[in-house]
C-alpha cells in the first residue's frame, strides 16, 4: 500500500468511496488505529469510570432453540461484510439503487472530527415487493422473517471490526434509541 492510512483525504476515498470500510481498514493487519479513528480523551471509553451493573445481559441465543434468527443475522451480516468492496460499495449513501438500503461507515464520515469504529448497512421496510428487489441478497430472507414478528419498519445491522486500540477509539458514539431494543449478536472479539 503505496499511501498513508494518516492521509485524511485517501483514508476517506479507501474507506468511504471505495467501500472498503472500517473492516477493510482492519483487514490490512495494522498494529495501531490510524489518526482518522482517534477519539479525543473526553469520548473514549474510560474502564476506570465505567459502571457496572448488578444485572446480567440477558442472553437471548437460547430463545427458540440452536436455530433461531440470532444466528441467522449473525450469518447474513458476516456474509454481507465479507464480501469484496465492489459488492458492498453499490448500496453506499447516494449511489445506493434505493433510500431503503445504506452502506456506511460512521453517520457523516466527511464532517466528523474523529470516525467511528463499524461499518453498517441500515434497510427501511415498505413492502416485500421492493425489500426483495433493493436489499442485499444476505440480509432478504432474514430480515424479512424477523420483520413478520416485529413492528419494526427499519432495521440497522452494524458491524465492528477488530480494533488493534480499542481503547483510543469507539464504535459508536453517545446516543440514545428511544423506544430501540438492541440486541448484539457478540463474537469471540472483545469479550
Amino acid at each position: 500500500m503505496a499511501q498513508s492510512l494518516d492521509d485524511a483525504n485517501w483514508l476517506f476515498n479507501f474507506v468511504v468511496q471505495d467501500g472498503n470500510g472500517v473492516k477493510g481498514v482492519a483487514d490490512l493487519g495494522l498494529s495501531k488505529v490510524p489518526v482518522s479513528y482517534i477519539q479525543p480523551p473526553q469520548e473514549r471509553i474510560d474502564n476506570q469510570t465505567v459502571r457496572t451493573h448488578a444485572q446480567s445481559p440477558i442472553d437471548l441465543s437460547k430463545l427458540d432453540g440452536p436455530e433461531h434468527e440470532q444466528v441467522s443475522f449473525k450469518e447474513a451480516a458476516h456474509s454481507f461484510f465479507d464480501q469484496s468492496p465492489e459488492k458492498k460499495v453499490v448500496y453506499r449513501q447516494g449511489v445506493s439503487p434505493s433510500p431503503l438500503v445504506t452502506y456506511a461507515t460512521s453517520f457523516v464520515p466527511d464532517k466528523e472530527k474523529a470516525l467511528e469504529w463499524k461499518d453498517y448497512v441500515y434497510m427501511q421496510y415498505t413492502t416485500d415487493s421492493e425489500a426483495l428487489e433493493h436489499w442485499p441478497n444476505e440480509f432478504k430472507e432474514v430480515v424479512l422473517e424477523y420483520l413478520k414478528t416485529s413492528d419494526h419498519m427499519k432495521i440497522n445491522i452494524n458491524y465492528y471490526p477488530p480494533c488493534p486500540n480499542p481503547d483510543l477509539t469507539i464504535g459508536v458514539g453517545r446516543h440514545t434509541d428511544i423506544g430501540i431494543l438492541t440486541t448484539l449478536l457478540q463474537d469471540g472479539i472483545g469479550a
